[in-house]
């Protein structure tokens, strides 16, 4: 090995020095210039203020109402836009509507809508532009009474696509549109009701699927709800089959509206039970209670019957008048299930033995005194239960 002078080991010794010395020093204001970088802005947020679940076609739109939060220090401009995709069989409806330019100031936020049609489309995916970038805040889905509807679950005031265990994909919300029927014309068919009643008279239908509340009772460690004292009541009395379904009600958690709750189980239930004869729904006063907004409660209403009338030759609607309840208030519900049977050629009947408080107190209570349970007692489930086999006929 050949050994450097004294002098040129010196030499190199000075320069590998000063090159280490540059480079600690490039490094260290490498990350000055990182530390002293302004922190990136955050990210605006999409929140959904308002937007039906349930819309009559032709007569309403899908009205979304949004606000854009800025919880950054600097005014930030952004558009909303919608693109709605054509599903198989859709003609196409108006196109997209035009989007809606937003100037957000520091730590505030800006409201806007969107007017979606009512047909022509299956999904829509609302985009956030903001500085060339896109970023998708919203999917809806719509579906009509003709379409196949996936499982569905209720949050809020809305009804969204119910992902499958493990996968985690974006929440999608839902939006069911169907055509609005208002009245019938009772010469057109009373002549048929008469005959269906006279030839149905002194035999039991073949096959009943019965949707009834819960009345509170749920299985500890499963989603599905226990069958309650009245449906089994009918089950084991009817002299036909019966497929019983506990719908929810108020019980679900999370939910705003009773009724969305009811939707999502009885359309399951609706697309996992056998054909019947007959379909015998029994409502209570949940949504009067809750003070479901009434066109809500009357479109959920009217799908369900359309689902159930796909199945079934026959529908019976039961109202249960609940005493804690004020008949006013009631009676607006009870009108609507009134108007929906009639407009769907079904029968509506009040069961008034329910309206009896001695169906409502605790066991042993004085007949005068107690206060009302929120589900009824034995006697309330007994004269539930006789109230529908009465139905069942013969």
């Amino acid at each position: 090995m050949r050994t450097l002078p004294v002098a040129e080991r010196s030499r190199r010794g000075v320069v590998t020095a000063s090159a280490l010395a540059l480079a600690i020093c490039a490094t260290a204001r490498a990350g000055e210039t990182q530390a002293d970088a302004p922190p990136a802005a955050p990210a605006p947020r999409f929140v959904v203020e308002y937007m039906p679940s349930l819309v009559y076609r032709d007569r309403e739109s899908v009205h979304l109402t949004f606000r854009v939060e800025n919880p950054g220090a600097a005014e930030i401009k952004c558009t909303v836009a919608a693109v709605l995709d054509s599903g198989e069989g859709e003609a196409g409806g108006d196109g997209s509507p035009a989007p809606v330019a937003l100037r957000v100031p520091p730590e505030g936020a800006r409201s806007g809508g969107l007017e979606l049609p009512s047909s022509g489309w299956s999904r829509a995916r609302c985009e956030l532009l903001r500085g060339g970038a896109r970023s998708t805040v919203l999917v809806i889905r719509r579906f009509g009474e003709r379409d196949k509807v996936p499982p569905l679950e209720a949050r809020g005031e809305r009804l969204y696509v119910r992902r499958p265990d493990g996968v985690a994909a974006p929440p999608e919300s839902a939006v069911v549109v169907l055509r609005k029927r208002t009245s019938v014309d009772e010469r057109e068919w009373v002549m048929m009701k008469l005959l269906a009643e006279q030839l149905s008279e002194g035999a039991v239908p073949a096959g009943v699927t019965l949707l009834g509340p819960a009345f509170g009772g749920r299985e500890k460690n499963a989603a599905l709800v226990s069958l309650p004292a009245y449906q089994r009541a009918v089950r084991d009395g009817a002299g036909t089959w019966v497929e019983a379904f506990a719908l929810p009600g108020e019980t679900a958690p999370g939910v705003t509206h009773p009724i969305l709750a009811d939707f999502v189980a009885a359309l399951e239930a609706l697309e996992r039970s056998r054909p019947a004869e007959l379909v015998v729904w029994v409502v209570a006063c949940d949504d009067a209670r809750r003070a479901t907004p009434v066109r809500t409660f009357r479109k959920a209403v009217d799908f369900l019957i359309v689902r159930a009338r796909q199945r079934s030759a026959r529908l019976t609607i039961l109202s249960v008048p609940e005493p804690a309840i004020p008949a006013e208030r009631r009676a607006v519900y009870a009108e609507e299930l009134r108007k929906a049977a009639s407009a769907f050629r079904g029968i509506y009947c009040r069961v008034d033995a329910m309206e009896d408080a001695a169906c409502w107190r605790p066991e042993g209570a004085s007949r005068s005194r107690g206060a009302l349970m929120r589900y009824p007692n034995a006697k309330g489930h007994s004269a539930l239960a006789e109230a529908i086999l009465d139905r069942l006929g013969p």
